[in-house]
C-alpha cells in the first residue's frame, strides 16, 4: 500500500472461527497498541507510519493465520537550508553562506 504524507490509512483484519479468534497487529515486529477490533486507523500519516504491518488471528485451536501489509508513505521533500561553499578570493578559504 502506498499513500501520500497526511493521507489516512485504514488497515482491517477480519477472521472468524469457533471460538472467536483474537486479532493482534504488529508493525516491524513490535505491537500496535492503537488497533481496535482488528482495525488500525491513522488519521494523518507520516513517514514514521511506513513499515511492515502484520495481522495475526489466533484462537488457540489449530494454526494461527497471519497477513502482512507493506505500507509506504511518500513524503514531500522539505528542503533543508544548504550551505554553499564560495572561495574568498582574497584568502583562498571557503566562506560559508
Amino acid at each position: 500500500m502506498i499513500v501520500n504524507e497526511r493521507d489516512s490509512i485504514n488497515l482491517t483484519c477480519e477472521a472468524s472461527g469457533h471460538p472467536a479468534p483474537n486479532i493482534t497487529w504488529t508493525k516491524d515486529g513490535g505491537p500496535v497498541q492503537s488497533a481496535v477490533a482488528g482495525v488500525i486507523h491513522i488519521g494523518k500519516s507520516t513517514r514514521d507510519d511506513s513499515g511492515t504491518y502484520a495481522c495475526k488471528a489466533d484462537n488457540n485451536v489449530g494454526q494461527a493465520d497471519q497477513m502482512k501489509v507493506f505500507v509506504t508513505v511518500n513524503c514531500k521533500y522539505k528542503g533543508a537550508k544548504q550551505e554553499s561553499n564560495v572561495i574568498d578570493s582574497q584568502y583562498k578559504q571557503p566562506v560559508k553562506r
